[in-house]
């Protein structure tokens, strides 16, 4: 039947070998379809088609149907029409005859298996050991085609593809094998061979999927034996595909698995790495995982894949130690982008315990992690994300950000999480979460990360958050707050500085975010008493910012503020009780409560003052250790100015003697204000003032903490408490305190008695000739005057005390008569003040003590000094003694005081006027004394009440007081000569006087003494401009006279070249006359040197007076010297025709330059002598104006204004000294450079002399010859 078509397989054309098969399958075709025809349908669905026909044929084969009979035979000789050995396996046969056989091959087996009415044909007995073993026979051929590597590629190709409906076939028969009961079914494949060629690199790629596709056929039983076979030996991503495709994963058995492992262990060994096989492994996950074909649901499957990747991971990072594998890293990195999009939970734990394990994190694998962070659940950044967060964060180095891209790419997963959850608001988080959260940000805030990223806004955002919608865990926010207001965390200034911010977002004070919340009151109250629990060093640093830059906050949050002072205090004393206190917490809380003095209300001031002076007295004693507080005396910090001056004069003496030896220091040989700069100015005096200053009266004051303020505090905090306890500051020993507590008592005079003990103490004044400089006098005249009415109320009030207030009284009136101080007003009489308060004694006192005073001892010895003074007091004596009262002892009050008092007192203020300006006048323009002038000047108007008169003496003031003072006292301009003797004084020990002086003006006329400084400015700028002229004139001369002395050196220059020259030529000719008159005469040979002496010297010997010889010979003489000077002009002329023309011309030269010399020299002269006379008229007027400066007084007058004058006699003797040496020094130089000018004339003449004698002894000589 087929042999036509077996015919043209044996022929050459293989066109005509092509038509085989498809003659074959015509025919096979043709025969199938009448079959096919013939056989009844089924119409019941629900029987098995193929099991149904196979009934169907086992009859008709027992009946021995022709039909099915001759269906199989045709199929058989088909089947091997098809596969002819002798030409299939020929090397020498073309593709295109083989393709077509094998597709007509492929189509008969195909309808065999597939279509019911022939796939009954092969599960009857007949029909199976025909086709089913004829089948079988072929698959040797098409095995060994498929292997043959000479055949070609397409070839081999048709052969695996032939095989795929033979494995079909196969799994059709042991369908029905058990129920036909076939036992060691045919059709087996070598299926290692087929795994090996879909392994091999070699092949092609056509192939080995072909390959692949044939075991992909195979059934469930063979996966184990072909992924064994793979396991083994795929080393590429189509084999590890299929092997995953396969189920390796899924399959009980895990030893391809293993085996799996153990290639990549021994790959990663020496010598036997395979670069290619890790890499695919890690494409084939990918695929699988992206494809399906990899479940990684469950556990157990995400646990085998991270050990294979981590395998993987490992062999590569060993080989490529050092080198940047970007290959390898970016599979491994698309591994774990793809298992994260699948499972971007919690239940993907093994892939993020892989890819966040310290042996494979890197930069890249965060950065995955930061694109997909929007897919990962709260439950995935609670339990592993924000750990491995913290975990780094905590490693980074705390000096601040290093700039490795690692650590930025942690944050920025950080930052993300922030993102998420808190700044998109599409999810509410948990408590848990912000909790964790929270500590991860503000550990990145320690470590730098703050304004870039602006985590301090988004820490702020969190516990907004979490205040808002956790109602129930405010508490544990406090816990937040406090957590981050520890010292241990915040350990520098950006870290605090940041904290500042936060709470500065939390309580509602800077609203400049676009993230940031409205902020409610209740929120900044409850922040607000969180941060004001905390004493921690910190947050007192975090007050303190705020004190700074929001004062407004301390005066919106006083209770709340007081409360942190009271908790401060407990934990200063808490500290010092424990030994825990350290420099560093004393420092911070001082500063703390500087600045709250600045903003203090007086709602806190007495709990500000305790805390300060407890901080205060702290410090003052901390010396490593904290020492109890020890009171400084009183004694000790006044005498310590004595104990210094003692020291220095010791020191002196040692140095002379060169013995030095160490003393022992004494801790409190310090004053107060030495002790503030041996402990870095933390805190002044000011801010005790300020705080004192702000507590209201009537408050009680704890007395520890006053005590303390007392021994700790300076004069200016002293004066401040005294305006709250003025009876505990009267004993103090500075002046000015006790002033302005007196003038305190006198607002409550009736509590006088009850401290009368403290007040006549802190009345008593020391002895006037014992003060030495004029600041202690004015304070202890101030004080006898400040003292006055407090004796004269308390004498009042208490009767007791008269005798004792008036004497005192007394004794401070005898006091200011002899005070120091120049009060003009009194002119040596005593103070008004106190006079007023002893006549108020003695018209409102209880007249039988005034009486028993008076009677008295001593009362007795001051009637004389209330006797010398106007009113009350001397009609008081005048009354005892003329009513006899002293004598009698009897009371005779109302005789004491006179009627026509009062009308005294009030006549007497216009003639003081008058007398004080006639005095003022006589002390300005006779006696040079304006300082006394412009005291009485300020007298005069503010007692003066006429305003003509007061406009007179404001231009008599402004014409020619201050004018005078100006040019008197205050220092002079820099360009007047007298600034030596300014100089001397301001060095001397007047120094102090001069600005004590200048003080005083600026404080009595103020506006006035600035118009005068501002004049004298102007005349020294005057004065600078004037000089800076000179000094650029100066130059400019000196550049001149330079210019003209190198023009003068030069002309002399080339004068001596040209003489040289002519001296040259000269001695020539000398020597040929020398050798004429040798040969001539027979003469000596003479010196050509001493001829040409004569030769420049002949001028000279023809002027001078002939010598006394005879006539003839002299005049014999002349003409010969004549002759042989002519022939010699001669000899010169023809040589040298304009030689003394030039010489004449560079005479004439030099006797100019001479006399313009001697011009500038006398014009220079004058000018000095100009500037002498200048500066000793100055001199002069300065002398006079100290001439003038006499004593007011002769008796107790001289010691006021010696202690006035700016220079004592000792500095106008050395002053005198010095400008006689500066004058002889002038003198001097005259002299010296006269005697110059004359030894130079001298000098001169002599060798003037001496150039005439030897001309004339040359003459002589010539003449001889």
């Amino acid at each position: 039947m087929y042999s036509k078509a077996l015919d043209k397989l044996r022929c050459q054309d293989p066109y005509e070998q092509s038509d085989c098969g498809s003659l074959v399958f015509d025919i096979w075709y043709k025969s199938a379809i009448e079959f096919a025809k013939s056989q009844p349908k089924v119409n019941n669905e629900n029987i098995d088609n193929n099991l149904y026909y196979c009934q169907i044929y086992s009859q008709l084969i027992q009946k021995q149907d022709r039909t099915l009979i001759n269906m199989i035979n045709i199929t058989f000789e088909a089947i091997n029409a098809t596969t002819p050995r002798w030409f299939l396996l020929d090397t020498k046969t073309n593709d295109y005859p083989t393709r077509k056989l094998m597709d007509t091959f492929r189509k008969i087996v195909t309808i065999l298996t597939t279509k019911p009415k022939f796939s009954g044909l092969l599960l009857i007995g007949y029909g199976f050991q025909q086709l089913v073993g004829n089948i079988n026979s072929k698959i040797e051929i098409l095995e060994t085609g498929s292997y043959n590597r000479s055949m070609s590629s397409d070839c081999r190709l048709e052969f695996l593809r032939s095989l795929g409906p033979i494995i079909k076939l196969r799994n059709f028969l042991e369908k029905y094998a058990k129920t036909l009961s076939i036992q060691n079914l045919p059709l087996q494949l070598n299926i290692s061979k087929i795994v090996l060629m879909a392994a091999e690199k070699q092949l092609n790629e056509a192939e080995r999927i072909e390959a692949l596709e044939v075991l992909k056929l195979f059934g469930k039983n063979y996966r184990g034996t072909i992924l064994k076979q793979l396991s083994l030996c795929a080393t590429d991503y189509l084999c590890l595909d299929a092997f995953w495709e396969f189920g390796a994963i899924l399959v009980e058995d895990k030893t391809p698995i293993i085996l799996i492992l153990n290639r990549l262990k021994k790959s990663g060994g020496q010598g036997n790495f395979d670069s290619g096989f890790p890499g695919a492994l890690i494409n084939s996950i990918n695929h699988g995982i992206v494809r399906g074909t990899i479940p990684i649901d469950s556990t157990e499957n995400q646990n085998v894949l991270a050990n294979i990747l981590g395998a993987c991971d490992r062999v590569m990072s060993s080989k490529f130690k050092g080198i940047e594998d970007e290959e390898r890293s970016q599979e491994f990195l698309e591994v774990l982008n793809v298992v994260f999009e699948k499972q971007p939970n919690i239940s993907a734990a093994p892939f993020f315990s892989l890819a966040l394990d310290d042996k494979f994190i890197s930069r890249e694998t965060v950065s995955i992690l930061v694109g997909i962070a929007e897919r990962f659940d709260e439950e995935t950044w609670k339990k592993i994300l924000i750990p491995f967060i913290d975990k780094k964060i905590s490693n980074f180095q705390l000096e601040g950000v290093s700039g490795d891209q690692m650590e930025q790419e942690i944050i920025h997963l950080l930052r993300e999480c922030l993102r998420v959850f808190y700044i998109n608001k599409d999810l509410i988080p948990t408590f848990s979460l912000g909790e964790k959260v929270f500590k991860t940000t503000f550990e990145a805030i320690r470590h730098g990360y703050i304004e870039t990223e602006r985590f301090n806004e988004l820490l702020s955002l969190i516990v907004t958050t979490h205040y808002s919608t956790d109602e129930n865990k405010r508490e544990e926010i406090t816990n937040w707050i406090q957590y981050i207001l520890n010292d241990k965390l915040c350990h520098n200034l950006r870290t605090t500085k940041a904290v500042f911010e936060i709470m500065n977002k939390l309580l509602g004070l800077m609203m400049d975010s676009d993230i940031q919340e409205p902020v409610t009151q209740m929120q900044k109250e409850f922040i607000l008493n969180c941060l004001l629990s905390s004493t921690s060093n910190a947050a007192i640093k975090v007050i303190l910012n705020f004190a700074v830059s929001q004062r407004i906050f301390f005066l919106q949050n006083e209770v709340a503020l007081g409360k942190h002072l009271t908790t401060l205090d407990q934990e200063l004393d808490f500290r010092s009780e424990n030994d825990t206190l350290d420099l560093r917490y004393l420092e911070t809380v001082i500063d703390y409560l500087k600045a709250f003095s600045l903003n203090l209300t007086p709602y806190n001031a007495n709990k500000l003052f305790n805390l300060t002076v407890k901080a205060i007295t702290l410090y003052l004693n901390f010396k490593g250790h904290i020492i109890k507080p020890k009171p400084i005396s009183y004694d000790q910090i006044n005498n310590f100015n004595e104990k210094k001056e003692k020291g220095r004069e010791l020191e002196k003496k040692k140095k002379k003697k060169k013995k030095k030896k160490k003393k022992k220091k004494d801790n409190f040989n310090y004053t107060y204000e030495e002790k503030l700069k041996k402990t870095n100015n933390y805190f002044f005096d000011e801010y005790l003032m300020s705080i004192i200053s702000k507590i209201p009266q009537n408050s009680r004051l704890d007395k520890k903490s006053v005590d303390n303020s007392m021994h700790i505090a300076g004069k200016s905090a002293r004066k401040e408490l005294s305006n709250i306890l003025p009876f505990l500051c009267l004993n103090d020993k500075d002046i000015d305190v006790r002033l302005n507590s007196m003038k305190q008592i006198l607002k409550t005079p009736h509590e006088i008695p009850k401290h009368a003990t403290m007040v006549l103490k802190s009345s008593m004044i020391s002895k006037v000739q014992e003060l030495d400089s004029i600041d202690e006098a004015t304070s202890e005249y101030e004080l006898a005057v400040a003292s006055a009415p407090l004796l004269s109320t308390l004498a009042l009030l208490n009767s007791n005390y008269l005798e004792t207030c008036m004497l005192m009284l007394i004794k401070a009136a005898k006091s200011t008569k002899k005070t120091v101080i120049e009060d003009v007003t009194s002119k040596g009489k005593p103070a008004k003040e106190i006079i007023s308060a002893i006549s108020k004694i003695i018209e409102e006192g209880d007249a039988n003590k005034l009486v028993q005073f008076a009677t008295s001892q001593n009362g007795l010895r001051v009637l004389y000094f209330l006797k010398q003074q106007d009113g009350i007091c001397s009609n008081f004596v005048k009354g005892l003694l003329g009513k006899e009262i002293i004598k009698k002892g009897k009371l005779a009050h109302k005789y004491l005081v006179t009627s026509g008092y009062q009308s005294k007192i009030k006549n007497s203020a216009e003639e003081e006027c008058k007398k004080m300006k006639r005095l003022m006048v006589n002390l300005l323009e006779k006696q040079n004394d304006p300082l006394a002038a412009l005291k009485v000047c300020k007298k005069i108007q503010t007692r003066s009440q006429n305003y003509y008169n007061n406009n007179q003496l404001n231009n008599y003031l402004f014409q020619k007081i201050l004018p005078s003072i100006a040019a008197w006292i205050l220092p002079q301009p820099i360009s007047i000569q007298p600034l030596r003797f300014m100089d001397n004084a301001l060095k001397d020990k007047n120094y102090d006087k001069v600005v004590g002086i200048m003080n005083q003006t600026i404080n009595l006329f103020p506006k006035e003494s600035e118009m005068i400084l501002q004049q004298q400015q102007q005349q020294q700028q005057q004065q600078q401009q004037q000089q800076q002229q000179q000094q650029q004139q100066q130059q400019q001369q000196q550049q001149q006279q330079q210019h003209q002395q190198l023009q003068f050196n030069q002309q002399q220059q080339n004068f001596d070249i040209n003489n040289q020259q002519q001296q040259n030529q000269f001695k020539i000719q000398l020597q040929q006359q020398n050798q004429k008159f040798q040969i001539n005469n027979n003469q000596e040979q003479f010196d050509p040197n001493l001829i040409l002496n004569q030769q420049m010297e002949i001028t000279q010997i023809s002027s001078a007076p002939p010598p006394e010889y005879d006539r003839d010979f002299v005049e014999e003489g002349k003409k010969l010297a004549q002759e042989w000077k002519e022939q010699k002009n001669d000899k010169k002329r023809k040589k040298n025709p304009n030689k003394k023309n030039l010489k004449k011309e560079k005479e004439k030269e030099k006797e100019k330059e001479k006399e313009k010399e001697k011009e500038k020299g006398k014009e220079k002269e004058k000018e000095k002598e100009k500037e002498k006379e200048t500066e000793l008229k100055k001199v002069l007027k300065i002398d006079k104006n100290i001439e003038k400066t006499k004593l007011i007084d002769q008796d107790d007058e001289i010691e006021q204004n010696t202690d006035l004058h700016l220079v004592s006699e000792d500095n106008e003797s050395q002053f005198n000294k010095e400008m006689e040496i500066y004058l002889n020094d002038d003198e001097s130089e005259k002299s010296s450079s006269s005697k110059s000018s004359n030894s130079k004339s001298s000098i001169n003449k002599k060798k003037s002399k001496s150039k005439k004698k030897k001309n004339k002894k040359r003459k002589k000589q010539l003449v001889l010859n």
